[in-house]
């Protein structure tokens, strides 16, 4: 189910991922041709140019692919100590686009790092839920915002999700980690069920309430890792 849910958030994700690698797919079509037009010429300090900036958007198509293949795998299952902003960072890699698109003003706050004892894809993909779905609830938002804050409190290592979108019902703050429930036209309303699991699983803790200006918020509470250094 966790990697049935994943496939899924890659598919509505679909469209986006089509766009980040078509753009420069056209770009890379367009120095093929005229590199072919300078070798025809002679111009050979000119094809060495766009024979360079060839290799630099294939290794930009390389990277781009590789996020999104790494996210697509399977996890290993074993836990390991990171930085949970690495973990904030490839989700924030993956969504990208959408934010762009959605002309989203993204606000961070609290610490830089701190560390965590986790599986990686897996606290990856309980942010990308998270992300997504804020993103989701900021599409008809004036000025759509979307804040991430890191904090310690007492023992746990928190990261903080919120965003300016409406606030969620009593319904919603209730049912929202039940499996099957969702208020979207589309989705299975697996998601924030099998994001609680993965958070529990990792010996922490999800939370959503909604703050005192009425900006819904999910808080994921993890116990304090010590830094491998």
């Amino acid at each position: 189910m966790v990697q049935a849910a994943k496939l899924a958030t890659l598919g509505e994700l679909s469209a986006g991922i089509n766009h980040e690698l078509n753009q420069p797919l056209t770009v890379l079509r367009n120095y093929a041709e005229n590199a072919l037009r300078f070798q025809q010429q002679q111009q050979h300090q000119q094809l060495s140019s766009n024979l360079q900036e060839i290799l630099k958007l294939s290794s930009k198509i390389s990277k781009m692919i590789a996020k999104f293949k790494i996210f697509s795998r399977k996890s290993s299952g074993q836990s390991q100590v990171l930085s949970s902003s690495s973990a904030i960072n490839a989700a924030l890699s993956i969504l990208a686009n959408r934010i762009v698109a959605n002309n989203i003003k993204i606000e961070f706050s609290g610490q830089d790092e701190q560390w965590v004892k986790v599986d990686p894809i897996h606290l990856e993909q309980v942010l990308i839920n998270l992300l997504n779905n804020a993103i989701d609830a900021l599409e008809q938002q004036p000025q759509p915002r979307l804040g991430i804050s890191q904090f310690q409190q007492d023992d746990w290592q928190c990261i903080a999700i919120w965003d300016n979108g409406p606030e969620l019902g009593e319904e919603q703050l209730q049912r929202i980690f039940e499996p099957f429930y969702t208020t979207k036209k589309q989705g299975l309303g697996l998601g924030m069920a099998i994001s609680k699991r993965l958070i529990e699983s990792f010996g922490g803790e999800i939370t959503v309430s909604n703050k005192a200006d009425l900006e819904p918020e999910f808080v994921i509470r993890l116990p304090q890792a010590q830094s491998p250094e």
